[in-house]
This record gives structure tokens, sequence and C-alpha cells, in this order.
């Protein structure tokens, strides 16, 4: 997904997207998306019918193509890394 496919689909150009979402959300186009995908990958990680896949998988599976752009972002948006939240859900 890339701004520009947003931008077609809104039938504006790419920097009025662009604009509409950091007024509208107060988050650049890359932290609107991974602010998305990271709770996709809260809710399999929360699953126990994914308890078996690592978190690598998961990432990917959640549209990240990089793990450290999937760690950063996870500790961005939760405070937490990935590791850490899955140890917590198992724990309790």
């Amino acid at each position: 997904l890339s701004l520009s496919d947003i931008a077609q689909k809104l039938k504006v150009q790419n920097h009025v997207a662009s604009q509409i979402i950091n007024t509208g959300h107060g988050k650049n186009f890359y932290d609107f998306i991974n602010s998305y995908r990271i709770e996709e990958c809260k809710k399999l990680l929360r699953s126990q019918s994914n308890s078996s896949k690592n978190l690598l998988e998961i990432a990917f599976e959640c549209g990240f193509n990089s793990k450290s752009v999937f760690n950063d972002s996870f500790k961005k948006f939760t405070g937490q890394t990935p590791s850490d939240f899955r140890k917590q859900i198992f724990s309790n």
C-alpha cells in the first residue's frame, strides 16, 4: 500500500492525501499505516492459534517487510518490544 494508491482511490493528488492524513490523524503516512499494522500484529499475537508462529512471520503477515521497522514501530506504538508483548500475553 502506498500513498499513491490512497490518493488514486480518493481521486486526489499525493500531497492532498498526505495532508488529509497529517491533519486528520496527526500522523505521517507511514505512521498511519504502521499503526494499523501494529494493531493487527497485536491481535495475532494475542491469538493462541498463532503461538507457534515466530514474530517475523507475524510481522510479514501484517505487511512489514523488515524486522527492524517492525520492531521499531511496535515499540513506538505500544511502548514495548514484540517479544515482551507476547510474554506478557501468555504469562497472564
